[in-house]
C-alpha cells in the first residue's frame, strides 16, 4: 500500500531517526507494555461513507490506498474493479472490470500507487499478477509474478519497478522480498525466510494456507511482517542489510499446531482465528504501525503495535484496523469484508 510523503529530505531523515533509531536499533526484541487509544494518538476519527448507487456497489473491500491528493482508492474483490473516491467519499471513477482480458480483474486484493499517481492492482485470478493503470485509469499492462504465490504486500518504488512480498511456490528459493521490474522480471531477491513454521512448530501443509508476507517501503527501508511470526524485519535497499526483531506485547497468542482433521473452511478459520496473525504494516502520521489480529467474524480484535517518535513503542487495541495513511491522514477498517466501514483520522493541520 502506497505511503506518499510530502516531507522534505531533511525532515524525512529526522523522522526516520526518531522512528527507528538509534537507541533501540540494536535490540533483538521489542517489548511493548504501554497502551494508548486511537483517539489519544490520532484525535477524533470520522466515519467515511463511500458512495454507492444502483449500478455501483461495494461488494467486498479487499484493500484501500490513500493518494497524496486525498483520493481514496478501493479494491473490490467481488466486483472485480477498483473504485476511486474523493476525500468526502464521493465516487470519482471506476478502474477495470470483472474478467480475464486486458484491463480486467478477477479477484483484485491489493493496491499500490506509483510516483505519479499510477495504479497497480494485485490480482489473484488464475495466477498472481499486477495490472498497471495510468492515474486516470487507462490500462497499461499486466505484470505476472512467476514462481511465487500470494504477493500480499507490494509497493511501487519508481516508474519502472516494485518491491513485492511473496511466498515461493517451490523449494528452489527462500527469499520473500522481491525487486520486480514492470515486465515481471525479478531483478533482486532479499530476506531468505521462506515458509518457516512458527517457532517450535514442525512443517505442515496447512501453514501455507494462512501464510503471507506483507511490507511497506519508506524511503530506502522495507518493513516486513510474516503472518505466522511476531517479527518485524527491516531491509535497507541501498545496502541489502537486514535485521529481525521479535515483537512482544501482553495478550499475544502464538500460533498453535494445525488440527489433525480439517474438513471445512470453517474448521480452518476457527483454527487460524485462535491465535494472532501479523498483518500489513503501515506508516502514517509519523508512526510505524504493525497490526496483529485474532479471532473470526464479529469477534475479531486487532492489536496495533505502534512506534511513536515521541512516546516509543505503544499498544493500540480496538475494532478498527489501520490500513493506509500519509503524513497527515490515516485510514482504518471497522468490521469484516462485505460489511466494512471506513474511519478516517486527520492531523489538526489537515482538518483546518
Amino acid at each position: 500500500m502506497m505511503v506518499t510523503s510530502r516531507l522534505s529530505s531533511t525532515a524525512a531523515l529526522l523522522l526516520f531517526v526518531a522512528l527507528f533509531g538509534c537507541g533501540d536499533a540494536g535490540d533483538q526484541q521489542i517489548v511493548v507494555t504501554e497502551s494508548r487509544t486511537l483517539s489519544e494518538l490520532f484525535g477524533t476519527g470520522r466515519q467515511l461513507v463511500l458512495e454507492e448507487n444502483d449500478s455501483v456497489l461495494l461488494a467486498r473491500i479487499a484493500d484501500i490506498a490513500l493518494a497524496s491528493d486525498g483520493r481514496i482508492i478501493v479494491a473490490d474483490m467481488l466486483e472485480g474493479n477498483v473504485k476511486a473516491y474523493d476525500s468526502t467519499g464521493a465516487l470519482l471513477s471506476i478502474v477495470g472490470r470483472k474478467g480475464d482480458g486486458p484491463g480486467e480483474l478477477r479477484q483484485p486484493y491489493g493496491i499500490s500507487l506509483g510516483p505519479h499517481g499510477q495504479i497497480a492492482v494485485a490480482d489473484a485470478g488464475s495466477s498472481t499478477s499486477y495490472s498497471r493503470f495510468t492515474a486516470s485509469g487507462e490500462f497499461v499492462t499486466r505484470v505476472p509474478l512467476i514462481g511465487y504465490y500470494g504477493g500480499d504486500g507490494f509497493h511501487w518504488i519508481s516508474d519502472d519497478s516494485m518491491i513485492v512480498g511473496a511466498i515461493p511456490n517451490s523449494g528452489d528459493t527462500t527469499e520473500v522480498v522481491l525487486h520486480v521490474d514492470m515486465s515481471g522480471r525479478i531483478v533482486g531477491r532479499h530476506l531468505p525466510i521462506g515458509l518457516i513454521p512458527p517457532s517450535g512448530m514442525s512443517a505442515h501443509p496447512l501453514w501455507s494456507s494462512i501464510q503471507d508476507v506483507n511490507l511497506v517501503v519508506w524511503r530506502d527501508t522495507v518493513f516486513t511482517t510474516s503472518a505466522l511470526h511476531n517479527v518485524l524485519w527491516t531491509l535497507d535497499l541501498a545496502t541489502g542489510q537486514t535485521s529481525a526483531r521479535e515483537i512482544h506485547f501482553q495478550g499475544y497468542t502464538p500460533p498453535t499446531a494445525p488440527p489433525e482433521n480439517v474438513q471445512s473452511p470453517k474448521d480452518l478459520g476457527d483454527w487460524a482465528g485462535s491465535f494472532h496473525l501479523a498483518q500489513q504494516p503501515v506508516i502514517a502520521m509519523g508512526r510505524l504501525v504493525v497490526p496483529f489480529s485474532i479471532g473470526r467474524g464479529g469477534d475479531r480484535v486487532v492489536t496495533h503495535v505502534v512506534r511513536d517518535p515521541d512516546l516509543g513503542w505503544l499498544i493500540v487495541r480496538g475494532p478498527e484496523r489501520i490500513v493506509a495513511g500519509n503524513d497527515s491522514t490515516l485510514l482504518t477498517f471497522r468490521g469484516e469484508p462485505g460489511g466494512l466501514e471506513v474511519v478516517i483520522y486527520e492531523s489538526e493541520a489537515a482538518r483546518q
